[in-house]
């Protein structure tokens, strides 16, 4: 006589059997994080499929064992600081008459204080190319707690009230340190020689943040 096997074991068989087949064919792939994606990698070919993704699919999905899970966030790590831009652009108003004269007279504001490099562009322009003699422009940029520099310039009479651009020069100055706020960044030129009233110039000033 053959032995009889109960209900119950036979239950338990085929509930063994369903869990072994479903373990063959897929395996737990993601903790469920719905604020991640979710995604499955074959391990022959690389490709890759979306499981689950915030307000996509299902985050409990898992891969088949064929695939490795990968999950990756959905905002990266943020990167380096990039470099501050221009702090302020300052221009002088309109061309002024050189003597011993303030082209450019900026305050520095609470934002714009730190280590900051500067660039200065000035215009020169003799006034009266016809008279007066060569005129030497002295420039400066000043109010800088660090390393700044300074440029002479010549404006030359050709005698031609033509042609003005021939007795135009153009001076750049450099500047970096510091600035502190509420002390004065300015670009000051004085002319010498020739006739003190012939020269006249207008400026830029560039500021901008750098940092070290």
């Amino acid at each position: 006589m053959g032995r009889q096997i109960r209900p119950f074991k036979l239950l338990v068989a085929a509930a063994g059997a369903a869990a072994l087949t479903v373990g063959v064919g897929m395996a737990l792939a993601h903790g469920g994080d719905p604020s991640t994606i979710h995604s499955c990698v074959d391990n022959k070919d690389g490709k890759t499929r979306i499981v689950g993704a915030p307000g996509f699919g299902d985050p409990n999905q898992g891969c088949k064992n064929s695939e490795t899970p990968i999950d990756w966030n959905q905002t990266g790590p943020p990167g380096p600081p990039g470099a501050a831009g221009p702090t302020a652009l300052i221009k002088s108003n309109g061309g002024k008459v050189i003597n011993l004269t303030t082209l450019i007279f900026h305050t520095v504001t609470p934002e714009a204080a730190g280590l900051s490099v500067a660039v200065a562009t000035v215009h020169l322009l003799d006034r009266d190319p016809t008279a007066g003699g060569a005129t030497g422009v002295s420039c400066s940029l000043g109010g800088i707690n660090g390393d700044t520099s300074g440029d002479v310039a010549t404006l030359v009479d050709t005698g031609d009230a033509t042609h003005l651009h021939n007795d135009e020069a153009t001076l750049t100055l450099l500047g970096r340190g510091m600035l502190t706020a509420g002390e004065i960044v300015f670009v000051g030129c004085e002319s010498f020689a020739g006739d003190d009233d012939e020269a006249t110039g207008f400026a830029e000033l560039l500021l901008e943040h750098v940092s070290s």
